[in-house]
């Protein structure tokens, strides 16, 4: 009982400081500037990789309870982190003191220089950045599809669940064409638009390679044209599209008859709805509100994929781990095997990699070279699942091309 409590308080702790890493960070970045953002950055990097290395020197002793306390505890420090990064970046008052204090000057000119060299660290490491996001996207890609396949192998109905699949996977197929259609005319150069078709025609002639010696699967290919399909809409500018009020014009826009499309009752339901959450949890919605007004909904949208892709992917290595050796054993890191070590470090400071991938998606968002990394994640993923092609056996029970 008291080791499964301690797994719950984890779990709790770890949900909030994530959903606050998320709030927070845009929102330093609105209120205080790009230099708040990477010291805010800076400061939840340093405390979540001090809180995973005591957790991986004390999970197999009797001192895990500390790491659990300190888990708790996340939630209550990154709070007090944002406020100090707000007084010491956005306060000139606070600065002028720090300076004329000859004892905290050297410590202001390290406070000052901490974000500049943080910044350095993580556009150094785009690249890796880049190669982890195209192996998180294939990876989760590949795990829906592996699940499709248990859940027809263990049907009662596997005819039936089959079709259900095979309708899904052609509803992304429409879905994706129909954004394909609509981003391809406003795309910003010729570069770009060229690209579309050497990237889709890739998908394609992969697609058919996959069907053809079995190791595809019709779920597979049609989440792989709708990742590249995803990419290339945020390239163009059709994403404004659902920026600015896209609900309220789609609920409230009036139709041919002039009237709009959904009932005056529902639009009221609507209404109340809004004002019920408003006044039941009052600051928190507006603090979300301003939190996710920062950025602009399309660099919001790419910004949940990103992280949510590399987040699932940890979640699916832990799987992994859990299934072939066990991650909650009795065994020390260093009796661990080479591969098994290396995947619980990075399980364990899965987090500090996905706070590093948030900031520089961050700094990205308005960066010129945007085009450019979304390209080449896309055809690093497609070069990825050609490897994978090219080097795995074929898998019994895929669907067949027929």
């Amino acid at each position: 009982m008291p080791r499964f409590l301690g797994k719950m308080l984890r779990l709790g702790a770890g949900v909030a400081s994530f959903g606050q890493m998320l709030l927070y960070l845009p929102l330093a970045l609105d209120i205080a500037g790009k230099e708040c953002l990477l010291a805010l950055s800076l400061l939840m990097s340093l405390v979540f990789f001090w809180n995973a290395t005591i957790y991986l020197l004390v999970r197999n002793t009797r001192l895990r309870p500390l790491s659990t306390v300190l888990s708790f505890l996340l939630p209550l420090v990154i709070p007090a982190l944002l406020l100090l990064a707000l007084n010491l970046y956005s306060s000139d008052s606070t600065s002028s003191r720090l300076v004329n204090t000859s004892r905290l000057s050297t410590v202001w000119s390290i406070l000052k220089a901490a974000p500049g060299w943080w910044e350095w660290v993580l556009r150094t490491s785009s690249p890796i950045f880049t190669i982890l996001e195209g192996i998180s996207t294939l990876l989760c890609i590949q795990a829906v599809s592996r699940f499709s396949l248990r859940r027809i192998e263990q049907s009662r109905a596997p005819d039936v669940l089959q079709l259900v699949f095979l309708v899904a996977a052609a509803g992304v197929y429409v879905v994706s064409a129909y954004f394909l259609w609509e981003s391809y005319d406003s795309v910003p150069d010729r570069i770009s638009a060229t690209l579309i078709g050497v990237a889709i025609t890739s998908i394609v002639f992969l697609s058919g390679i996959s069907f053809a010696v079995q190791k595809g699967t019709v779920v597979e290919t049609s989440l792989l044209l709708a990742y590249a399909v995803f990419q290339i809409f945020h390239l163009s500018s059709r994403p404004q599209m659902y920026s600015a009020g896209l609900l309220q014009q789609v609920f409230r826009a009036p139709g041919k008859n002039g009237n709009p499309p959904l009932p005056p009752l529902v639009l009221q339901s609507l209404d109340a709805i809004s004002s019920l959450a408003s006044h039941t949890f009052g600051a928190g919605v507006e603090f979300v509100t301003a939190a996710s007004s920062a950025l602009p909904l399309p660099v919001l949208v790419g910004l949940f994929y990103r992280v949510a892709v590399m987040y699932a992917a940890s979640r699916i290595i832990l799987a992994l781990k859990r299934q072939n050796e066990g991650y909650e054993d009795t065994r020390k890191l260093s009796e661990e095997e080479p591969a098994a070590r290396v995947m619980t470090v990075t399980i364990t400071y899965s987090r500090n990699i996905l706070l590093a991938v948030y900031t520089h998606l961050l700094l990205l968002s308005s960066s010129q070279h945007q085009t450019f990394w979304r390209w080449l994640n896309v055809f690093l993923t497609i070069g990825l699942w050609a490897l994978e092609l090219s080097i795995g056996g074929a898998d019994e029970g895929r669907f067949k091309s027929d």
